[in-house]
């Protein structure tokens, strides 16, 4: 009875072993693909995959619960799917850390681009504040000068 309990729970840590495997790679693989289309500048093609990656995400968060969870199941896991999952994990790891790395990049270039244009918007609706020659002022047209006589004309003659 206990050899029956045993091999079921060495076919269950298995099966979410190799499960979890499956879920490291194609992360590992939607996380360089998501470099290489915002290396491109592929904004629809990076739409569609970060919705991919976030349910495959939400997938392999689950399962690594769902294992890590039941201390029975990975002391009953084989050595040798204990050790790829390390691998894996460490790939995965490394993956993430360079685009994360890569993202954080775009999102600062963005965010110096967005102040650039405001800038030169900024630049270009507001008028500029500087010295004017009260001398001068009153030759511009719709501006009051307290330097300047006032003209009247005699419109009755």
């Amino acid at each position: 009875m206990a050899d029956s309990v045993m091999d079921s729970l060495i076919r269950e840590a298995k099966g979410l072993a190799i499960t979890l495997l499956q879920q490291m790679g194609e992360l590992a693989k939607m996380l360089q693909e998501e470099m290489s289309l915002v290396q491109t500048n592929q904004i629809e093609a990076l739409a569609a995959l970060t919705k991919q990656k976030n349910g495959l995400i939400n997938n392999y968060q689950s399962t690594l619960k769902n294992l890590s969870g039941r201390q029975e199941l990975l002391q009953a896991m084989p050595d040798d799917l204990r050790s790829q999952l390390k691998t894996q994990g460490n790939i995965l790891a490394e993956v993430t850390e360079q685009n994360a790395i890569l993202l954080q990049g775009a999102v600062r270039a963005s965010a110096r681009l967005v102040q650039n244009i405001f800038a030169m918007i900024k630049e270009e609706a507001l008028p500029r504040q500087g010295y004017v020659n009260p001398q001068q002022a009153a030759l511009q047209a719709m501006h009051y000068s307290p330097t300047a006589p006032s003209v009247l004309i005699n419109r009755t003659a």
